[in-house]
């Protein structure tokens, strides 16, 4: 019996050429609520970030991709980049000139702005970043992920090799995510269902990108949109409809959710 349901955003839940949550979504989560089943985020935004869900009363936030996990405002879990390394993928990006976001509790900002940034900003909807000196800010704070816009043949030469600690998470080709190497969205579910008294065979979780794979694996039943890549869709239990085919109420039905 299904009790919680895990949602990733972009391109799940919010199509990328839509600004916010559409009404029928909203109805959807609605009518599972009134079932009695829990309700949670789980995205590679932080909770800042988040607001393109109409303020959506979720019942939890797994946010930037596991680093920090929050049940109703209580954060559950803290995990973030090792000091070191943190200030290692600010000196290469500023050494570099690669765009990066540091994403911390109380903040985030971005060293440089180009059109890759702005594309990706248009893209998910959010705000241009405060440009920060990089370095000098990480060197004063914890830094829970980061944003870098580089290509994969870009993280394995100029990162991978002096970053040991880290994971690189990817739903995009534009950029990836810098997170702690023991974080992701399966690691942050199993401690909220410790904190909530759940099992993995409880719940449905919806996804679309690289780094909902360890998610929808996790799950009890994993379901990828019909938009996800290839091994994204390997990784699930069910491939539903595009986010802009109503794949989230499509597969909500198909398992009698709805």
């Amino acid at each position: 019996m299904i009790k919680a349901a895990f949602f990733d955003i972009d391109g799940t839940l919010v199509g990328f050429h839509e600004s916010e949550i559409r009404d029928e979504v909203v109805e959807a989560l609605d009518a599972l609520r009134r079932k009695g089943i829990r309700l949670y985020i789980s995205s590679g935004r932080p909770k800042a970030l988040i607001r393109n869900l109409k303020d959506y009363p979720f019942d939890g936030y797994i946010t930037m991709n596991g680093s920090l996990v929050l049940l109703g405002d209580r954060i559950i879990h803290s995990a973030p980049i090792p000091h070191e390394e943190a200030v290692r993928v600010a000196e290469i990006s500023e050494e570099h000139g690669f765009a990066a976001v540091a994403f911390m509790a109380d903040g985030m900002g971005i060293n440089l702005q180009n059109d890759i940034t702005d594309t990706i900003n248009h893209l998910i909807h959010v705000p241009a970043f405060p440009v920060i000196p990089l370095v000098e800010t990480v060197r004063q704070s914890e830094v829970y992920q980061y944003t870098v816009y580089i290509s994969q043949e870009e993280m394995e030469r100029y990162y991978q090799p002096y970053l040991k600690n880290v994971a690189w998470p990817r739903w995009h080709p534009a950029f990836l995510d810098v997170t702690p190497a023991a974080s992701s969205k399966a690691a942050a579910i199993e401690k909220l269902l410790e904190a909530e008294g759940l099992r993995r065979d409880e719940i449905i979780a919806f996804g679309d990108g690289g780094n909902d794979i360890s998610m929808l694996e996790y799950a009890g039943i994993g379901v990828a949109m019909g938009n996800a890549t290839a091994d994204v869709k390997a990784s699930a239990d069910y491939v539903t409809a595009d986010v802009d085919d109503d794949g989230i109420r499509k597969a909500l039905r198909h398992f009698g959710l709805l």
